[in-house]
């Protein structure tokens, strides 16, 4: 009769002092610095970025919809590489995402056209309050405490509306609204297609100037 394996001895401990087995280094992320100082470093590098983008937008001489649209096409071009077709989820909540995401390329860049670089960025940036609205109406699970910064956005909105500010106007701020609302809809829905990666931003942008092509060639004739 075989010998129960239940009834064997447990293995005898290590004795004190021996060295467990060496862990693999975090591998270290560009210009040797660690992961979470690169999450902190693009953090801050981003709104440099968004900034400088509305003040390119306002300077340069174009119209807003081939504008928006040569700006979609550089950026997808930029990060076409990173695409990996095999991790997108391909069917309706990706045609939402492009939407979403031309949406607010566009509205963006007609808001800056229009109305002030600050009320533009001001009111593209309330993305996260419509991402919470649209997280409770999903699945309603919002406490009263994560309500009070979307109270206080709301009331900026209609502060920034209301205030007739030198060089705005109402039509430039509506859009720009938009472009907020557009933001938080392709955050919201980013996470069922794929994650944040470079490729799935190439791919929206491509598609956004695509769209925008397509919507009036000959705005993008020279």
């Amino acid at each position: 009769m075989p010998p129960d394996p239940s009834l064997a001895a447990p293995p005898a401990p290590a004795p004190a002092g021996t060295p467990s087995a060496p862990q693999a280094a975090p591998r270290p992320g560009p210009f040797g610095l660690s992961a979470e100082a690169t999450g902190v470093a693009l953090a801050l590098l981003a709104p440099l970025l968004w900034s400088t983008s509305g003040m390119f937008v306002k300077l340069l001489p174009l119209e807003a919809l081939p504008l928006a649209g040569l700006r979609a096409l550089i950026a997808g071009l930029v990060l076409a590489p990173f695409i990996r077709p095999g991790r997108i989820a391909w069917g309706g909540a990706l045609l939402a995402v492009l939407a979403a995401y031309t949406v607010s390329v566009y509205c963006f860049v007609s808001a800056v056209k229009l109305t002030t670089v600050a009320n533009a960025i001001a009111l593209v940036s309330t993305a996260p309050a419509w991402v919470m609205l649209l997280t409770w109406l999903a699945a309603r699970r919002i406490r009263w405490l994560q309500l009070l910064p979307v109270a206080a956005i709301l009331a900026g909105i209609a502060f920034v509306l209301a205030e007739p500010a030198s060089g705005g106007s109402a039509r430039g701020n509506l859009l720009a609204l938009g472009g907020g609302i557009g933001f938080g809809l392709f955050t919201f829905l980013l996470p069922r297609v794929d994650r944040a990666s470079p490729g799935l931003i190439g791919l929206c942008n491509l598609a956004a100037a695509a769209a925008l092509f397509l919507a009036s060639p000959g705005a993008f004739r020279v």
